[in-house]
């Protein structure tokens, strides 16, 4: 089975629950949901098998990792995915799956072989696509039994009926389940912040971990 992939590095991670935290990133390529804001690279650079992808993770990795299995959209690959994951979870390395939230029925097929989930919930206000409700509320289902956080983006433009649903949805799975609203990185100063911080407001009337968290590695300037 080969992976198809944009690179792999070492790195803090810069969004949600674990920001900070040292993490080896196995970035997939391609992705289903073209985000208008999107500033992720997620074109293929290479094809190699899991073996070789599992040895170049185990040359960056230090003890006390995570691994973070990213996009694109990892779940485009789930064979590949549960595969990578097996072996990372053979040597007992915390596997972190990145998600868009939309291929649930991928993500059955995996979801014994990761322990976070990093759950997006694409808000048809903010990235301009289509809305993904019924997806998200799948993925909502499966997943809740992780390690599990969901992380919308916030732009200028981004509704307060779109982070309501997602809110009300999120609390009939379990208010407990950790949101963070982070502010798209280019219009911290057009509004975006300021959107975060009223929904915030809102979210916590619902949800018991509400959070606003930027994209630390853009604000550092690193990878």
């Amino acid at each position: 089975m080969n992976i198809r992939i944009v690179e792999i590095f070492r790195s803090i991670q810069g969004e949600g629950k674990y920001i900070g935290f040292p993490t080896v990133f196995v970035r997939f390529a391609g992705c289903d949901v073209q985000c208008q804001w999107c500033d992720t690279d997620h074109v293929m650079r290479e094809e190699v098998e899991v073996e070789e992808v599992f040895r170049r993770v185990k040359n960056f990795y230090e003890k006390g990792d995570h691994v973070s299995l990213t996009g694109g959209e990892p779940l485009l690959q789930p064979q590949a995915v549960r595969e990578l994951a097996e072996l990372l979870k053979m040597e007992g390395i915390p596997v972190y799956l990145e998600t868009n939230g939309v291929r649930y029925k991928e993500f059955e097929a995996v979801r014994n072989y990761v322990d976070i989930v990093a759950m997006d919930f694409k808000l048809p206000s903010s990235t301009g696509c289509r809305a993904f409700w019924a997806e998200h509320r799948e993925m909502l289902s499966l997943a809740k039994d992780k390690d599990l956080f969901v992380k919308v983006v916030v732009t200028p433009v981004t509704t307060r009926d779109d982070v309501a649903f997602a809110v009300k949805m999120i609390a009939s799975v379990n208010h407990s389940i950790p949101f963070y609203l982070q502010p798209e990185t280019s219009q911290l100063k057009n509004g975006a912040l300021e959107q975060c911080f009223k929904f915030q407001e809102y979210a916590l009337e619902f949800l018991r971990d509400v959070r606003v968290v930027p994209q630390v590695h853009r604000l550092l300037g690193i990878q």
